[in-house]
C-alpha cells in the first residue's frame, strides 16, 4: 500500500515465462489511463515510489506514468528456484507490457533500469517512441567501489546480507545514501522510509546477488555487457528513437563522462544536473520533470 493519498495504486501481475513464475509489481494513477505511457523503472535494488514525484506531474500533463519493479526487485518477487539471466530483466517486463493495455510508451529507465529500457526496445521496437536514459549502467566500465567488491565470489553474498538486512541500523541511516546522492538531507521521508522497507525483505537478495556477481566484475561493468548494451544503443540512434540523456555532475555509482559518451552514441541531448548524484529524478524533481516534459510534449507532438 501507498500511503500517500495522491491516487496512486499498486497491482500485482502473475507471468509465466518458459517455465518460470515470477510476479511483477507496478504502481500507477488510474485517473491518467487515457494518456500515453510512460514506464519508470528503478535501478539496482530500487522500487517504484522511488518516482512518485515524477509520476504526478506526467498525469497532470496528460500522460500515464507507470513506475515498475524490476524483476526480482522490490515487490517483484521471484521463487527460490527461478533462474536469473542477463536477459530475463528486459524479457519478463516485455512479457509484462503486452499483457497490458499499453500499445505505445516512452520509457525512464535509471542505471540498471535504463540498460533494461534498451533491452525492452530491442524487444518491442515497435512500441517504444522514446527513451530517457538516467545514469545509465553500460557505457563504460567504471563502477562504484562497493559494487567492484561485491562482485567477488567470497564477498558477493556477504555484501548483500549487510545490505538486505533487517537488523542493521546503518542501512536505514542518511549515512547510507551517501554513495547515493549528493545531499541526502534532500531526500524526502516517504522515500527514505520506503528504501529501509525493502531492504528488511530478504527476498530481494537472490536478484541482487546475481546482478553483482554476473554483470559486475572487480574492474568494473563487465565488458561483454557493456559491448551489447552499447550495440543497442548504436541500432537505436540508426532507427532514429528519439532519445534523452540526464546524468549527475556528481554521480559516485557511474560517472558523468559515461553520460556524455551515452550522448554522443545515441545523438542525443545530454543534460547533467550540478549538486546532483545517481538518481536525478529524485535529487531535482522540479528540474527533471521540467526537461522530461519537454522531452515528451516535443515528440508525441512530431510523432502524431
Amino acid at each position: 500500500m501507498i500511503d500517500l493519498d495522491w491516487g496512486i495504486e499498486e497491482k500485482f501481475t502473475q507471468l509465466s515465462m518458459n517455465g518460470q513464475e515470477c510476479t511483477i509489481r507496478h504502481i500507477e494513477i488510474p485517473s491518467s489511463k487515457n494518456g500515453i505511457s510512460v514506464l519508470l523503472l528503478p535501478g539496482i535494488g530500487g522500487f517504484a515510489e522511488s518516482y512518485v514525484y515524477n509520476m504526478r506531474e506526467l498525469a497532470e500533463n496528460g500522460f500515464r506514468p507507470i513506475a515498475i519493479d524490476n524483476v526480482g526487485f522490490g515487490g517483484s518477487t521471484v521463487d527460490d528456484e527461478f533462474n536469473f539471466t542477463p536477459f530475463i530483466f528486459a524479457e519478463s517486463l516485455a512479457h509484462w507490457i503486452n499483457l497490458q493495455d499499453i500499445s505505445e510508451f516512452y520509457i525512464v529507465g535509471n542505471s540498471f533500469g535504463g540498460g533494461i529500457a534498451l533491452g525492452i526496445w530491442k524487444l518491442l521496437p515497435e512500441k517504444t517512441k522514446g527513451i530517457v536514459l538516467v545514469s545509465t549502467a553500460g557505457f563504460g566500465e567504471k563502477l562504484w567501489i562497493g559494487y567492484r567488491f561485491a562482485s567477488l565470489p567470497l564477498i558477493n553474498g556477504l555484501f548483500v546480507r549487510m545490505v538486505i538486512n533487517p537488523r542493521i541500523s546503518f542501512n536505514n541511516s542518511d549515512k547510507s545514501w551517501d554513495s547515493i546522492v549528493y545531499d541526502s538531507t534532500k531526500i524526502p521521508d516517504f522515500i527514505k522510509k520506503r528504501n529501509i522497507l525493502y531492504k528488511k525483505d530478504v527476498r530481494i537478495r537472490k536478484a541482487y546477488e546475481y546482478v553483482l556477481k554476473n554483470l559486475v566484475s572487480f574492474t568494473g561493468q563487465k565488458a561483454e555487457i557493456t559491448k551489447t548494451i552499447q550495440e543497442i544503443a548504436k541500432e537505436i540512434h540508426n532507427a532514429k528513437i528519439p532519445t534523452m540523456i540526464v546524468w549527475g555532475e556528481n554521480d559516485q555509482i557511474i560517472p558523468k563522462e559515461h553520460g556524455i559518451y551515452a550522448s554522443e552514441l545515441l545523438g542525443s541531448e545530454l543534460h547533467i544536473f550540478p549538486e546532483c548524484g545517481h538518481l536525478p529524478y529524485l535529487e531535482h524533481v522540479d528540474e527533471f520533470n521540467s526537461i522530461l516534459l519537454d522531452f515528451l510534449k516535443v515528440h508525441v507532438t512530431t510523432q502524431s
